[in-house]
């Protein structure tokens, strides 16, 4: 008998100890990425608790006190990058509300949290007040209310998390008379790592619209059925895509010029990887139709394709050329510009390989004229290593010309030639370089040695 109240009370001691275990596994991992967060130059203005049996809840206000700070470790730590001044200032200030929310047993890893802006920076609060002093009191109500907010669920032990963006539907019109309207509907996102740098992030939205009105002005941008992903596992491997189902753009009486943009079935992926020998990047990209119009001028562009690399990049020089490009957009001047030419004069010498698999168009159009058919183009640009490249940069451009080798193809229909332009000057070069095939025009291009040639015709340079 002893022994069975003794099973009971270890039973109840444990039942009892667990929440406050449980309680100190989450709050240990929760206080490393705070410190880490702190470490940038956020301040923890406020923190409670409510502590209950079952669960714990938290609530912190993190400021934004030291922007440049923020700005300069945070970019440089997690994105390997220089920010613009300006971001700073778009910072400096900002109040961010986080509420945590998990179970005290230990064996859940679980963590919700939601995480909504309580204030913008101090230079916008003190523009947006100056410019319209009841849109800012809107625009803070908005805030305090949570009414952008992101909820996550997190799981410590894997690093992986999911969660969304609370929809947003409102409007406003300023005292100017301009009306803003913005709907964002059914955002939602997944991934893997620390919160402020995950090295896998995938995100879809339904809707994105973003008007702005005035009588018989207006702008008008939307996105619908947006899908991303990245993948960022170590700095030596970068893979992203993103999807879009409707892109439109839409500009009447503005200050832009009038226009109107529609894309659709707008795919991208881009892809680098540093991790052998040679650089390499890639671009595949797509869409199913495009069609923009202007006040006098429309054109329409129907089963994009594109598909091209760049090899054999000296991975040191590429390197390089990003940091500089980053630095560039910190600190624009003579001395950045020097040293990017430079360093891509290295990249150059050290050769490269620029290929084109796909480069095509199905069908397009001009001032809205029935579709005709597009083009193919296909190319294969060899840069050669040049121990001598800068010398000859400075001194003999023709035997530095010689590094090039080009040998590219070019299948147009001669429809869309003259629709593009139809005066006889074009009908003499397709009749001088193209060669036909039934409906088409082939021009089959070389560069060899300093030799330019099109269908074996030398053409002069």
């Amino acid at each position: 008998m002893k022994k069975v109240f003794l099973s009971i009370f270890v039973v109840i001691v444990l039942v009892l100890i667990l929440p406050v275990i449980g309680d100190r596994v989450i709050q240990n991992e929760l206080d490393k990425r705070i410190d880490l967060v702190t470490s940038y130059g956020i301040e923890i203005k406020k923190n409670s608790e409510i502590i209950g049996y079952f669960t714990t809840k938290k609530h912190y206000e993190f400021l934004v006190k030291d922007a440049d700070k923020f700005v300069k470790h945070y970019f440089k730590d997690f994105a390997n990058a220089q920010m613009p001044p300006y971001l700073s200032a778009a910072l400096g200030g900002v109040l961010i509300g986080v509420d945590f929310e998990y179970s005290n047993f230990p064996f859940s890893d679980v963590v919700e949290i939601d995480v909504y802006p309580l204030s913008l920076s101090t230079y916008m609060q003190k523009n947006i007040k100056t410019e319209d002093e009841e849109f800012y009191k809107y625009l803070d109500g908005v805030l305090a209310s949570k009414g952008v907010l992101y909820h996550i669920v997190y799981n410590f032990s894997n690093e992986e998390f999911n969660g969304y963006l609370k929809n947003i539907d409102g409007d406003y019109t300023l005292k100017n008379g301009y009306k803003i309207s913005l709907n964002i509907l059914d955002a939602y996102f997944n991934g893997k790592g620390i919160l402020i740098a995950p090295s896998r992030l995938n995100s879809t939205l339904k809707k994105f619209i973003l008007e702005v009105t005035k009588g018989n002005s207006k702008f008008a941008i939307s996105f619908e059925d947006i899908s991303s992903s990245s993948s960022l596992e170590n700095k030596k491997s970068f893979d992203n895509s993103v999807s879009l189902g409707r892109f439109k753009w839409y500009t009447k009486n503005v200050e832009f010029e009038d226009l109107e943009a529609d894309f659709s079935s707008l795919n991208m992926h881009f892809s680098s990887n540093t991790k052998d020998e040679k650089a390499f990047l890639s671009l595949v990209s797509s869409f199913k139709t495009f069609d923009f119009q202007q006040k006098y001028d429309a054109l329409g562009a129907y089963g994009f394709k594109c598909n091209a690399s760049l090899k054999e990049l000296d991975k040191e020089s590429l390197q390089n050329l990003k940091i500089l490009f980053s630095r560039a957009e910190a600190q624009q001047g003579k001395k950045i510009n020097d040293e990017i030419e430079q360093n891509l004069k290295t990249l150059l010498s050290k050769g490269l390989v620029f290929k084109i698999d796909e480069f095509s168009l199905d069908k397009f159009t001009l001032n809205k004229k029935s579709a005709v058919k597009g083009f193919e183009f296909t190319m294969n640009l060899v840069l050669k290593v040049d121990g001598d490249f800068f010398l000859k940069l400075k001194n003999n451009l023709d035997e530095l010309i010689n590094d090039v080798t080009v040998d590219a193809k070019l299948r147009v229909s001669k429809e869309m030639i003259l629709m593009i332009d139809d005066s006889a000057t074009t009908e003499d070069m397709i009749k001088k370089y193209g060669k036909m095939d039934g409906d088409d025009v082939i021009y089959d291009i070389k560069f060899k040695q300093g030799v330019f040639s099109v269908n074996t015709k030398r053409v002069n340079y």
